[in-house]
């Protein structure tokens, strides 16, 4: 570690250690993994964002896989590499091509969830 580094995070007064390393491990390790890091369990939605609708949004079919993980629907932006048709094969509620085009779908998409 750098000298001065912080060696830990503050979330409240909480204090956490570094967030896990995630390079090179499946989206849906990673959201397990920082989930259980912040000591959330199975009812974290519900005591975090009571009353609130969650979705994933996303480029990736990796971003699905993370939602699925995480019990959350995931709506798909073909904004990288993946197309439309690639988005489309994946969990998505939703596919579009841009969110600037399609900004009314995604919303009215969260809205019916």
């Amino acid at each position: 570690m750098q000298s001065g580094a912080r060696s830990g995070r503050s979330v409240g007064r909480v204090r956490h250690p570094p967030v896990p390393r995630t390079h090179g491990k499946p989206d849906e390790l990673i959201v397990i993994e920082v989930l259980g890091h912040f000591e959330y369990d199975d009812t974290w939605r519900e005591r975090a964002l009571r009353g609130e609708t969650l979705v994933i949004i996303g480029n990736t079919p990796g971003d699905d896989d993370a939602g699925a993980a995480a019990g959350l629907p995931f709506i798909a932006v073909a904004t990288g590499v993946f197309s439309v048709d690639d988005l489309r094969e994946t969990g998505a509620v939703l596919v579009v091509a841009n969110l600037a085009d399609s900004l009314d779908a995604v919303l009215a998409a969260i809205e019916g969830l």
